[in-house]
């Protein structure tokens, strides 16, 4: 179009006419998005599945999360200041 980002969004921020179509647009996106996964879940595509148990699933426990551990030993040092300076 020969224009920049910025100028683009620069006028989609002063319209909100041209704002309201462009998140309309992204929302039908993003409708159009949860079907394809719904559609995947459904084929029992694993990525699909494990996506969803990752994301929507955690209310039900489905948390990916890293074991740390640690060896050797960890030392603790507690100084007390003096508060009369």
């Amino acid at each position: 179009m020969g224009i920049s980002r910025f100028a683009i969004h620069s006028h989609l921020k002063a319209n909100p006419e041209l704002q309201q179509i462009l998140d309309d647009a992204r929302q039908t996106m993003l409708d159009e998005a949860e079907n394809a996964l719904l559609a995947a879940v459904r084929n029992q595509q694993g990525w699909a599945v494990c996506f969803t148990l990752k994301t929507i699933g955690q209310e039900r426990g489905y948390l990916e999360r890293a074991d740390q551990s640690h060896s050797g030993s960890v030392e603790v040092v507690i100084r007390r200041e003096d508060r009369r300076k």
